[in-house]
């Protein structure tokens, strides 16, 4: 199993098993109509029992680092 980044805050953090779910920001977290269009372009991870709406991009795996 590949061990995965996060990009939290400016920090990168080892996400756990579990951590990353696949899904979408909710509606109110954008600022705009045009950032509501790329929604399907972020994730939710949960860290620390806190959950973050990320990018996709700000996610990467061991490989990548």
């Amino acid at each position: 199993m590949v061990t995965a980044f996060a990009n939290i805050l400016g920090h990168w953090t080892e996400l756990k098993s579990g951590d990353a779910i696949e899904g979408t920001a909710p509606d109110d977290w954008f600022s705009s109509d045009k950032e509501k269009a790329h929604k399907g372009d972020y994730v939710n991870v949960i860290v620390g029992g806190y959950v973050y709406h990320l990018h996709k991009s700000l996610i990467v795996d061991r490989k990548a680092l």
